[in-house]
């Protein structure tokens, strides 16, 4: 029964027999009176007691579902609101998990992301920023929901695209180069339009992604170099041997010594492209990681072979060629050929530069983890702006010479490529005037 039906019931029984006992005289009036008033009281103190659990338990619960039930019995209205209490705080607090899990899952994966993603109201003020487009914008830690954009980043590019977005509704794309740490970065940002529910009404908003091209934009100009050179290496050698070849076919009449000199030309000029299609086979395959095994490989018996096979080239040319090998075994793990090429074109590099009655030095030990092959000449030196440079695939740094000598400008790059596939580097230490020295680093084969 409800509360007030049971109170109001209770208050006229408590009266009606206050009336029945005054009527006989059994009490005074003024003793049923003050009786009837203290049973009321002490039954509305009751109910008001069963109550107070229930006021407080809502109060709780808006402050946040959690804590424990009510667990009354439901035999009255009292019991039954209760229960609706308790299932009410069920359902709130599944749904808070849910919005939790929700929340949680998304900020993890705006934080895996490495593109830098921003959320923006229609005042241009910050609603979501991930980690990634804070380190992009360098953004500093402190920046809070509502933060104005313009507080965030300077960036024109940035500015300009959310303010077209905005006012025009339209996705917006913009490439620019940003100052970082001294090195120049690009970055792609991209605002798109979206629609912000608040108070039931939608607003306009834009959702900002930002990722970085840098590398990307390097490496199709690395491409672009690449064709741009090949290019250039093939086309003078071809257009000699067509010259020569249309000079021999238009002059039936050309006297032997001749027709053999030009003849003589177009094999050199032959030998050329074929050195240079074979050198730029050997890279794909090195890039392709194709030559890059994991085969067991003695690096000291893969340079002494190299050596040896080169010895004769250096007796030609009167250079003394000199070879150090390690105490004991070095142990590898990789491709025994493509290391004998990275080692074969470094000595072939040295001897060729390397003037007559030079000396050129080959050496094999190890440092900690890592085995090293030095080779040193007494060539002319490598100047410091040009010592990084000359890795780089078609570089020379003394073009006319590199090509007297048959040079490719490849050798390098591929000793570069081989010692990055076996997990290992190559540096250069070179002064004009007093040689160079190549040193290949390779990591050691772990023992079980």
């Amino acid at each position: 029964m409800h509360a007030t039906v049971r109170l109001v019931a209770a208050a006229g029984a408590l009266t009606l027999l206050a009336i029945v006992l005054m009527e006989a005289d059994v009490i005074p009036p003024w003793a049923g009176l003050v009786g009837v008033v203290v049973l009321v009281v002490a039954f509305v103190q009751r109910e008001a007691r069963r109550l107070e659990p229930l006021q407080d338990f809502a109060e709780e619960m808006g402050r946040g579902p959690g804590g424990d039930r009510l667990g009354l019995p439901t035999v009255d209205r009292v019991g039954r609101l209760a229960a609706a209490l308790d299932a009410m705080a069920d359902r709130l607090e599944r749904r808070k998990r849910a919005l939790t899990a929700e929340a949680d899952q998304k900020s993890a994966i705006l934080s895996a992301m490495g593109e830098g993603v921003l959320a923006l109201d229609g005042e241009r003020r910050l609603l979501l920023m991930n980690e990634a487009a804070r380190n992009l914008l360098a953004t500093p830690l402190g920046w809070k929901t509502g933060t104005p954009l313009s507080d965030v980043t300077r960036a024109p590019a940035i500015l300009g695209a959310v303010e077209r977005c905005l006012d025009e509704g339209e996705r917006v794309v913009e490439e620019f180069q940003a100052l970082d740490a001294g090195r120049d970065r690009v970055l792609v940002v991209t605002a798109s339009p979206r629609q912000r529910v608040t108070g039931g009404e939608r607003e306009p908003a834009c959702v900002v992604v930002i990722h970085e091209v840098t590398e990307i934009r390097r490496l199709e100009q690395v491409r672009r170099d690449f064709v741009a050179n090949v290019s250039h290496e093939l086309k003078t050698p071809l257009t000699s041997i067509r010259g020569y070849v249309e000079a021999v076919l238009d002059d039936p009449e050309m006297p032997a010594a001749m027709r053999s000199q030009f003849l003589g030309k177009v094999q050199r000029n032959s030998d050329r492209i074929r050195a240079i299609v074979t050198d730029l086979l050997d890279l794909a395959r090195i890039e392709r990681d194709d030559m890059a095994g994991d085969d067991p490989v003695e690096l000291g018996a893969v340079v002494a072979h190299t050596v040896e096979s080169c010895r004769e080239a250096a007796v030609a040319k009167d250079i003394e060629l000199t070879y150090e090998g390690a105490p004991g075994p070095l142990a590898l793990r990789g491709d025994a050929q493509a290391l004998g090429t990275a080692v074969s074109n470094l000595l072939e590099n040295a001897l060729k530069y390397t003037p007559s009655r030079g000396h050129v030095r080959v050496s094999v030990g190890a440092l900690g983890d890592e085995a090293y092959v030095d080779v040193s000449d007494d060539g002319p030196g490598i100047a410091p702006h040009e010592q990084e440079r000359v890795f780089e695939r078609f570089y020379r740094v003394d073009k006319d010479r590199s090509r007297e000598l048959g040079g490719t400008g490849l050798g390098l790059s591929i000793v570069r490529n081989v010692a990055r596939s076996h997990g290992g580097g190559v540096s250069l230490s070179s002064r004009l005037g007093e040689g160079s020295r190549f040193r290949l680093t390779l990591p050691l084969a772990r023992s079980a």
